[in-house]
């Protein structure tokens, strides 16, 4: 069981190519009994990734969609100057050297 997200292709009814993994459009092929446990398992990996980063990679991914002449570049790269300007970066970069796990706080 597998999931084709393109935006494009989606929205407009395509057919899915005949290899979709071959062609970079899936990333995970999981059997259909297996789906929701990976679902769950994937989506406590996000939930534990520093939320500043995940709001920036929200804000290009959202961008990149967009066209390219009303694309916001300044608001991506002010919301990645504001995860590396926080705490919770400083605090990962001495987590990481202490080779110990950050608790992100989104500050």
């Amino acid at each position: 069981m597998w999931t084709w997200s393109t935006p494009g292709g989606q929205l407009a009814g395509e057919p899915l190519p005949r290899r979709p993994r071959a062609a970079r459009l899936v990333n995970e092929v999981r059997p259909a009994a297996e789906l929701d446990d990976f679902v769950r398992e994937r989506a406590g990996q996000i939930a534990e990734n520093v939320p500043l980063t995940l709001r920036a990679v929200k804000i290009a991914a959202r961008e990149l969609r967009r066209p390219e002449a009303l694309r916001d570049l300044e608001a991506v790269g002010a919301a990645y100057a504001a995860c590396f300007a926080s705490e919770d970066y400083k605090g990962g970069v001495a987590a990481f050297l202490e080779k110990r796990k950050q608790a992100f706080r989104g500050r």
